[in-house]
């Protein structure tokens, strides 16, 4: 019997090469991990934590930094498909750590696991950083648009406002300077009153101070200048009452 299977052993090493089957498998090509990766890291305990990832060949190794609020470290790594795998070691409150960041490359990005000397300690997912110096494709020009004629809001003004189950109509008179307003405030129950405000492009906005039954409140005038030349916006008297208007210059 140990004749015959020496007999057989000779025979498989006698066949040519050639004759033997094999079956070769083509190793995946090594994804492209080389870069800069905005990173987000969260723990176990649910921290999440912003780093940097930048990876590079320095000969046949892959190194580079990891770098966060905590600081920068040095990093190794490992890319074998899609698979990448980073090494370093943090220094923590009770000496060094060892840190593994394993992950799968899926394009421009990564996501994977987390292990601390070992064990599983969180996740993280990773975004390839957009290059600053990458070209980007050219935009068609932004029509210009004609630039809208200023705005002159000194004149006088006839106002309608809405307040609820009422309605008043006073008169303005506005004196612009600048984004300054200044003026008066007619009104033919209340009497005049001086006001103030400020006109910033098409936001206008002034004020008050008036007395109605023995109860001196402050009257705010919030609004747009329309494309109409028209002013409207909301009126508040104070904590009293609110409503709308609407001003057009005589």
């Amino acid at each position: 019997m140990k004749i015959l299977n020496t007999l057989a052993l000779i025979a498989c090493l006698g066949v040519p090469a050639g004759a033997q089957t094999t079956t070769a498998t083509t190793p995946a090509p090594a994804a492209d991990v080389l870069g800069t990766w905005d990173v987000s890291v969260t723990t176990a305990q649910g921290q999440t934590i912003p780093s940097q990832v930048k990876l590079k060949k320095d000969g046949d190794k892959l190194v580079g930094t990891i770098a966060s609020q905590m600081g920068e470290t040095p990093i190794e790594a490992e890319v074998k498909g899609n698979a990448l795998t980073i090494w370093f070691s943090f220094q923590g409150q009770n000496g060094p750590m060892a840190i593994e960041l394993a992950g799968t490359v899926d394009g421009d990005k990564i996501k994977g696991s987390m292990g601390v000397g070992g064990q599983a300690a969180g996740e993280w997912v990773a975004t390839r950083a957009k290059d600053p110096a990458a070209k980007e494709t050219p935009k068609e020009p932004a029509k210009v648009q004609p630039a809208a004629a200023k705005t002159d809001l000194t004149g006088n003004w006839n106002v309608t406002v809405e307040l609820p189950n009422m309605q008043a109509t006073p008169t303005i008179v506005l004196k612009q300077d600048g984004e300054k307003l200044s003026g008066e405030y007619a009104s033919a129950q209340y009497g005049k009153f001086h006001l103030a405000g400020t006109a910033k492009g098409e936001d206008v906005n002034f004020s008050f101070n008036m007395n109605v039954e023995g109860n001196g409140l402050t009257v705010t005038y919030t609004g747009k200048v329309d494309k109409d030349g028209a002013i409207k916006g909301s009126v508040t008297y104070g904590d009293m009452m609110s409503g709308t208007f609407v001003a057009k210059k005589q």
